[in-house]
């Protein structure tokens, strides 16, 4: 059954994705790991650490951890066909490959 509404969010979903500047992979990771050490450290230099029980041995697990997963956001972008618009004899867009 066609639907309307969640053909225009495919739609969307796509137009961001597209939209979103294309980073290599080892600079994205590397950005991803700067950002993490640097919440911990200004926490550590805070002292939000002082009265609990985590050791650096954590810190580095947690460390680890979120630049994992917030590298795994990344994937290789598909890369399309160039779609050219032009306007139809009746003034509406069509799409061309």
């Amino acid at each position: 059954m066609f639907r309307a509404d969640l053909n225009a969010q495919r739609m969307a979903d796509s137009c961001r994705r597209m939209e979103m500047p294309v980073f290599p992979e080892d600079k994205f990771i590397e950005a991803v790991e700067k950002v993490v050490r640097g919440v911990i450290e200004e926490r550590m230099e805070l002292e939000q650490f002082s009265e609990c029980n985590i050791t650096m041995e954590d810190l580095t697990i947690i460390r680890k951890t979120l630049v994992e997963t917030l590298s795994g956001v990344y994937h290789h972008r598909v890369k399309y066909p160039g779609i050219k618009y032009a306007k139809g004899d009746d003034g509406s867009a069509r799409g061309e490959v």
